[in-house]
């Protein structure tokens, strides 16, 4: 039986060492294999532009972390950057503007000898061959030419059967070592795949991930796949993403190694934890923008009161910018001073046991919504004569880009002039 240590429980829905036909049921037991494939499911609870305003004074003053690479989605990419479909989501920002929508153009003549040898290999071939269509859609028709048909429609076949098996609310996680790669290349080493519901910084995130724990990514595969699913969470359809309810994504990542058998079970949990740290960050992504523009509308109608106008002005100012396309929201809280301060907004409030100085957490959102996370239980530094406190702290961010957390501390004045707590904002700047 797989098993990883350290992955929490409410996030492991099944571990199992999967055999040829990929059966991905949680708690199988693994016999040998020549080829054995580390598969995970786990439960889960956007956009590069172009500088709008120069950086805050405020933030020169803080050392921007580097990671000396390029995290670019096109950097190295196989496929992502031949798209010309762009899709920008207000306040999300990031380098992964293009996606490989599966739309319902005709097929690149170089596919038809895939599709054929797809023909009646299993009873859904038709819905096999729309996903082939989706997946190779934006792949040069020079590369599917110099394909060998036969293994390319298996490992298509078997990379279906991956997606069709991961259901609704999960994440799919594998490690396998096809001879070829979905294009029909020889693979240069060992293949990630992932499947999920399609959110921003996927792509970017696992990348970064596989770096930290030491492999190259040296191309990848990120369509978007249009999905029906039906009772029972299996494809019924894959139909053009542009008009479908539902939206995959389905990424896979050819290594420039061989994942060796004994790290496999930590490096699918790696890539786990931290996709779902990307589905906690934009789930909560609207609710964050939201209170991040309502403390930039209260600062300036209410610090005056007990701040100076330049302080005022700087603070609104550098919560505005965030919000245009400059910063990534990983999270946000409000911090009440003393046990028996209320819960803003009437919430109940999170890490009720308190900060070291006496300071509560309520209404955490993104990863401040954990109690236990590091940035949560970070002591303020704004006082009477400080309206905001910007810090670069040595908490690495986990989605988007691996680097230093900022974290932005800024007092909550209210109409009477009087300070009720502080509101709290943490994450990463988009542009290096």
């Amino acid at each position: 039986m797989a098993c990883v240590v350290g992955l929490p429980a409410a996030v492991v829905v099944g571990l199992a060492l999967e055999l040829d036909d990929l059966l991905l049921l949680p708690h199988a037991v693994p016999t040998a294999a020549t080829n054995p494939t580390m598969t995970a499911h786990f439960t889960k609870t956007r956009p590069m532009l172009s500088l709008p305003s120069p950086v805050p004074a405020i933030l020169t003053s803080v050392p921007l972390a580097a990671t000396g690479r390029d995290t670019r989605v096109g950097a190295g990419a196989w496929v992502e950057s031949t798209s010309p479909s762009r899709r920008t989501v207000a306040g999300m920002s990031g380098r992964e503007l293009v996606e490989s929508p599966a739309d319902d153009a005709a097929p690149d003549p170089a596919l038809a000898p895939i599709l054929e040898q797809l023909e009646g290999l299993t009873a859904r071939s038709s819905l096999v061959q729309a996903f082939a269509r989706a997946v190779l859609r934006r792949v040069p028709a020079a590369l599917l030419a110099a394909a060998d048909p036969a293994p390319t429609a298996a490992v298509l076949a078997d990379a279906f059967a991956f997606v069709d098996q991961v259901r609704p609310g999960q994440i799919g996680v594998r490690v396998i070592d096809p001879e070829v790669t979905l294009d029909g290349r020889h693979a240069a080493g060992s293949l990630v795949e992932i499947v999920c519901e399609d959110r921003q910084f996927i792509v970017t995130t696992v990348r970064e991930e596989l770096h930290r724990l030491g492999h190259e990514a040296v191309r990848s595969l990120h369509p978007v796949l249009g999905t029906e699913r039906g009772p029972d969470g299996r494809l019924v359809a894959v139909v053009p993403v542009r008009s479908a309810a539902r939206r995959d994504s389905f990424l896979s990542v050819e290594l420039g190694d061989r994942v060796g058998l004994d790290v496999r079970g930590p490096l699918v949990a790696a890539i786990g934890r931290v996709l779902d740290d990307v589905f906690t960050v934009t789930g909560d992504h609207d609710a964050m923008r939201e209170r991040v523009t309502t403390m930039a509308a209260e600062t300036r109608a209410n610090a005056g009161l007990r701040y100076p106008a330049g302080q005022v002005r700087e603070a609104a100012d550098l919560l505005e910018w965030l919000l245009d396309g400059n910063f990534v929201l990983s999270g946000c809280c409000d911090l009440l001073e003393g046990e028996a301060a209320p819960a803003a907004g009437g919430g109940d409030g999170l890490g009720s046991d308190g900060l070291d100085d006496g300071w509560r957490v309520v209404d955490g959102l993104g990863i401040l919504a954990r109690p236990d996370a590091p940035l949560v239980r970070r002591p303020p530094a704004v006082d009477d004569r400080h309206l905001m406190d910007v810090a670069g702290t040595t908490e690495m961010s986990t989605v988007h880009r691996q680097v230093p957390m900022h974290c932005i501390d800024v007092a909550r004045v209210l109409p009477s002039g009087d300070v009720a707590g502080l509101f709290r904002v943490v994450g990463v700047l988009s542009h290096r």
